[in-house]
């Protein structure tokens, strides 16, 4: 039991496992996936009507599982959504969801809706961004617009082709490229601002993945000869190494999302800037949105329970209570430093957090260049991503020994559903760039 509400026990329940309960899935990839965990239970056992049904916990990963395991809610990358619809995965949500849509920031609800059917409410999202130094000023010039990627290279140099994977005091770029959705992520980035600024999403290199496109190719092989071989092939088990390293001072920059800020001890010391993946200056900035949706295989008699928690889920109370400081006494934890979908929430965690102002000003835009959801085609899943992410890390570290797949990976096995993350899994600041 876990305040009161039951937890499944078969670990291959899915939404058709009926026992009257809503089983609900949250995104696991934050630094306390826990806290979301707790704020909803709270929130959802003060509701007033009371609720008639209780939630069960599942563990869904959308990197690795196709939506046929998907439970009754669940949270997932929304750059999957368009694959999702095109398979009839998600229930489409009534006009009246998301309650107070005006408070959604705007790339937050272009990102939840296909053809002008809403299938999902944003709760939040992320940004491939760099870390450095607050006294960096090179790479923080007073007035300066973006950055683009050769101005970082000549600022930063390239790593010594000899070096280890940890780089020396204030030298390098702190970058894993070990992972195939996050390689898979950063050249379809790199696409869109060499060819794509005005196309909804980008193409997929065609099977075997194999032929990339050269400029975009060329712009990943830049960003590893400024982090070197060995740190970009590095494995990291625990995947919190990269971090250590810099905040004990070695490297000058290091590639990830604004959540890693709540593993730092002293977040004032540090900057962060989108990290540029062309030499072009786009006139938007992508952000990765994170969608609470229904499944379209949710009995009738659940939908009307699921959609109140969808908005319970997304609200304003529920998302303060899921990011704020937690903790009490003299050494609380810091804020996840997750980027809000809502206003209210970003306006609340900004008064409480000083460190959240330079959250806002990121997703203010650099320069004037306004977020955009970044997003895949209908057919880009993820055994199609994460084939090509594999075919791509090869093409980027060759020669390296991590295990990679000759074809298309099903993602078949079932979701390990209600199953406690253990505690070195449960705070994963480096996981929240590498996905495997």
């Amino acid at each position: 039991m876990d305040n009161g509400i039951g937890i499944a026990q078969d670990p291959f329940g899915a939404a058709d496992a009926d026992d009257g309960s809503l089983t609900v899935a949250l995104f696991h990839y934050v630094p306390r996936p826990r806290q979301f965990k707790d704020a909803l239970l709270s929130a959802w056992t003060r509701l007033v009507p009371a609720p008639t049904v209780g939630l069960r916990f599942a563990n869904y990963d959308c990197y690795y599982h196709d939506a046929e395991h998907r439970p009754d809610v669940f949270v997932f990358d929304s750059l999957y959504l368009r694959h999702f619809v095109h398979r009839q995965d998600l229930l489409p949500l009534p006009e009246a969801l998301p309650t107070a849509s005006e408070d959604v920031q705007d790339w937050a609800l272009q990102a939840s809706a296909v053809d002008g059917t809403r299938y999902g409410i944003p709760c939040h999202g992320c940004m491939n961004i760099f870390f450095y130094r607050a006294d960096d000023r090179d790479l923080d010039p007073d007035g300066g617009g973006p950055l683009t990627l050769d101005a970082m290279r000549r600022i930063m140099g390239e790593a010594d082709p000899a070096g280890g994977p940890a780089p020396p005091p204030g030298k390098g770029l702190l970058l894993d490229l070990t992972g195939r959705t996050t390689c898979a992520g950063l050249y379809l980035e790199s696409w869109m601002d060499v060819h794509g600024a005005g196309d909804p999403y980008p193409p997929l290199p065609r099977a075997p993945f194999d032929a990339f496109d050269p400029a975009a190719l060329a712009n990943l092989e830049t960003l590893r000869a400024m982090a070197g071989d060995a740190q970009a092939r590095y494995f990291d088990k625990e995947a919190t190494r990269r971090l250590t390293w810099f905040l004990q001072g070695r490297g000058r920059a290091l590639v990830g999302f604004t959540e890693m800020l709540a593993h730092v001890p002293d977040p004032s010391l540090l900057r962060f800037r989108p990290l540029p993946l062309s030499d072009a200056t786009t006139p938007y900035q992508s952000v990765y949105v994170n969608l609470a949706s229904v499944s379209s295989a949710i009995s009738p008699a659940k939908q009307e329970p699921a959609l109140r928690l969808l908005d319970l889920m997304t609200s304003t109370e529920v998302m303060v209570h899921s990011l704020r400081p937690h903790g009490r006494g003299t050494n609380p934890q810091n804020p996840q430093f997750i980027i809000p979908a809502r206003r209210t929430v970003l306006d609340t965690l900004t008064a409480e957090t000083p460190g959240y102002r330079a959250i806002a000003d990121l997703i203010a835009g650099d320069a004037g260049r306004p977020c955009r959801p970044f997003q895949c085609g209908p057919t880009s899943g993820q055994a199609t991503i994460r084939a090509m992410g594999g075919n791509l890390r090869n093409d980027l570290l060759p020669g390296n020994n991590l295990k990679v797949g000759s074809g298309l990976e099903s993602g078949s096995e079932p979701p390990d559903y209600d199953r406690e993350a253990p505690e070195n899994e449960k705070s994963r600041p480096g996981n929240l760039f590498r996905r495997n």
